[in-house]
């Protein structure tokens, strides 16, 4: 069985990452050849190929990008949501490479900033191959968005979108809606969302009222993400906060520290022993000002510095305001460490709320505050709750399982053709 995952990037990005643990996964199954394509390469991996292999080839899928964002910029109703909203007018076509024209399936992860034009994915329906796709945000099945909001307009069909500057019946989310519907016609699809919550949502999408859609989670490798002991010189409880980008507001940052100020005046000895340890793109002007210890690592992309960080920390707290399966609290997880989330996306999944972490209603900073306090201030407690956070991925997100999970739906599908 030969499987090509196509993603825009191998290890840059949620989504990537998720891409990368699954072609390992798979590619420790026996009888599953798996390679990787993608137009953005940093990891060495034999199974990785890239789309743009040369130094000319690698400048065009930037320009690509560029000239992507440029021409959506007429468009967009502030440079604020510029990367909110992909409209795929321009790709790259990769339907003759030998890694497309070999594979059984066609397995779609993260596909836009440039890689696969509406033009790309139809040389690709034409081949004649199953393609199955798996969801980490919204676009596939909605007018351009990467995340609705509140909207529900691709419940029905797009248009009037407020990520636009002249929102209409027949806006660009309008056209961007009626190419996809026609496109998704013209092959073999089958969707696959990593939460259940995604899934439940792309079922209510008009553009996929022909398409199943299934759910699989994204795989972690547990023998590397796993707990290991910390030595903690000062004796304060440790908090972590991390996203890709710090001052994305769909990561919540600001509840976060709604939530910190909220507990320094509710419990203000409480507050004196803690310390925040921070990580991730873009170090935010507000952790400047905040009454906090705080220690700031910056970026990290090396995996074990990323491991050693969540062992340092007694809980990970993760605001997010959109999200689907985050990797984050997977890993945080795996590493024994309880989670502090907002009721959002497919988070409830992973953490049971008061079972291996607090689950706080969306945007309230002052239940958040409360759950930092819940599952930090009794020791027997935070013990069971490191134990349970630690079997829930060995339960269910462990490579073996997932992969196990993707080649039943890959065999099912090709007995179908």
């Amino acid at each position: 069985m030969k499987i090509a995952l196509i993603n825009t990037s191998d290890i840059q990005g949620g989504a990537a990452i998720a891409c990368y643990r699954l072609a390992k996964a798979l590619d420790e199954r026996e009888g599953v050849k798996v390679n990787m394509l993608v137009k953005e390469q940093l990891a060495k991996d034999s199974f990785i190929i890239n789309a743009n292999d040369g130094k000319f080839k690698a400048l065009k899928g930037q320009v690509q990008f560029a000239l992507e964002k440029l021409s959506f910029i007429p468009y967009e109703s502030s440079k604020s949501i510029r990367f909110f909203f992909s409209n795929p007018n321009v790709g790259q076509d990769i339907s003759e490479l030998p890694v497309i024209q070999e594979a059984d399936i066609l397995h779609f992860h993260w596909i836009n900033k440039g890689f696969l034009s509406f033009r790309s994915i139809e040389k690709l329906l034409a081949l004649g191959k199953p393609i199955v796709w798996t969801l980490h945000d919204m676009w596939a099945f909605t007018g351009g968005c990467h995340y609705s909001k509140s909207c529900t307009n691709f419940t029905f069909k797009c248009g009037n979108c407020h990520f636009l500057k002249h929102p209409s019946d027949t806006d660009l989310s309008n056209t961007i809606w009626k190419k996809k519907k026609a496109i998704y016609k013209k092959g073999k699809l089958q969707m696959v969302t990593c939460s259940k919550w995604l899934k439940s949502v792309a079922e209510t999408s008009s553009l996929l009222e022909s398409v199943e859609v299934n759910s699989i989670p994204n795989p972690i490798d547990t023998t590397i993400f796993k707990p290991a002991k910390s030595n903690k010189e000062n004796g304060k409880y440790v908090i972590l906060f991390q996203a890709m980008n710090i001052n994305d507001k769909r990561k919540g940052l600001h509840y976060f520290l709604e939530a910190l100020t909220i507990l320094k005046k509710e419990n203000p000895t409480f507050a004196e022993k803690i310390q925040l340890l921070i990580f991730g793109k873009d170090k935010s002007d507000a952790l400047a000002g905040i009454d906090y210890d705080v220690r700031y690592l910056g970026m990290l992309s090396n995996q074990a510095s990323i491991v050693k960080a969540y062992n340092q920390c007694d809980i990970f707290v993760i605001p997010s305001l959109e999200d689907n399966l985050p990797n984050t609290v997977m890993e945080s997880l795996a590493c024994g460490k309880p989670v502090v989330a907002f009721n959002t996306g497919g988070i409830p999944e992973m953490v049971t709320h008061q079972e291996n972490g607090f689950i706080a209603p969306q945007m309230n900073a002052a239940e958040l505050a409360k759950g930092i306090v819940w599952t930090l201030e009794n020791n027997e407690r935070y013990q069971q709750l490191s134990e349970n956070a630690r079997a829930k991925v060995i339960g269910h997100y462990t490579n073996a399982v997932v992969a196990r999970r993707y080649i039943t739906l890959y065999q099912s599908i090709l007995e179908q053709t």
